[in-house]
């Protein structure tokens, strides 16, 4: 049986402050605010929520893929689900395992981004019908990212881009009759393992993003690898990191976007949920949670 917790009583309508009160990890509030946003939709609620701390467990993974079965099994078939997200991204390889899981479950799927899901978060997005966001929504680009050497983390298409850029320069200073040696030992210091390796993964990720898009998003008029080039290049945001708002995503990268007002009443259930469970997150340092109204499951705990 759950325990329903005493909350201090508090003057002002304030999400924060409510959430405050919650000193416990107990999930009952969260799980009755999920059963009352599924009243409102008419749909399955799946809340899949992370960590942004810099740690392995905190990203998208295959055991996550696994929680999420757990859950869905409960149901058995069901013809709707919303899964809200708050990631970081990770593994563009789980967020497809993701995808694949939730379909063989249930018929139709929406992604709703109360605040990030980047990366390969926003790869699972993408294998929705619809993403619900709201003004300060966003999702980001979904190009590979590797460790280089001293640099940290960098986009494998920025290896790529530097070796075609000393290619094509090599090749108009041999249309001139000019001296191209200094482009030679430029490209001597490219490793060859490491720009097949980059090419690898970006491969990949086209390869996933097209699957997923013309899963459900595009199925009616499904899209080709040369399609989903402006979800990669970095040309347009310049950084991985780099908001995608929910304008930009309908207007500019064609995604089918249910867009919200933030004060309509189903959206402060959607920013009280976030809200509750991020706080939950932070406290007690669990790299995820991965919760419906019936189940609430961690995923790791995060070193102090």
């Amino acid at each position: 049986m759950k325990d329903k917790q005493q909350l201090l009583p508090t003057n002002q309508d304030h999400t924060l402050m409510r959430v405050i009160n919650e000193i416990s990890s107990n999930a009952v509030i969260r799980q009755e605010l999920m059963q009352k946003l599924e009243e409102k939709t008419k749909r399955h609620l799946v809340v899949y929520v992370s960590s942004f701390a810099n740690h392995p467990a905190a990203l998208v993974n295959d055991g996550d893929a696994e929680i999420i079965e757990n859950i869905m099994r409960a149901y058995g078939r069901i013809e709707n689900l919303d899964l809200l997200i708050h990631s970081p991204g990770g593994f563009a390889e789980s967020a497809e395992r993701i995808i694949q899981v939730i379909y063989t479950y249930c018929g139709d799927l929406r992604v709703i981004v109360p605040k990030q899901a980047k990366s390969a978060a926003t790869m699972i997005a993408m294998g929705a019908s619809k993403i619900v966001m709201s003004d300060t929504s966003e999702i980001g680009p979904i190009d590979p990212q590797i460790i280089y050497g001293n640099v940290g983390q960098i986009a494998v298409q920025s290896i790529i881009k530097a070796y075609n850029q000393i290619k094509n320069e090599i090749t108009t200073k041999q249309s001139k009759g000019e001296n191209y040696d200094a482009e030679l030992v430029q490209l001597s210091k490219i490793d060859p393992i490491l720009l097949r390796e980059s090419q690898k993964h970006m491969d990949l990720a086209k390869d996933i993003a097209v699957k997923l898009l013309n899963k459900k998003m595009f199925s009616k008029k499904p899209i080709k690898k040369e399609d989903v080039e402006k979800f990669l290049d970095d040309s347009e945001t310049f950084s991985h990191g780099r908001l995608i708002s929910w304008k930009t995503a309908e207007d500019k990268l064609g995604l089918k976007i249910i867009h919200q007002n933030k004060f309509d009443n189903e959206w402060k259930l959607i920013w009280e949920i976030y809200i509750r469970t991020t706080t939950a997150i932070n406290q007690h340092r669990f790299a995820k949670l991965i919760e419906d109204k019936n189940h609430s499951l961690t995923a790791g705990i995060l070193p102090m």
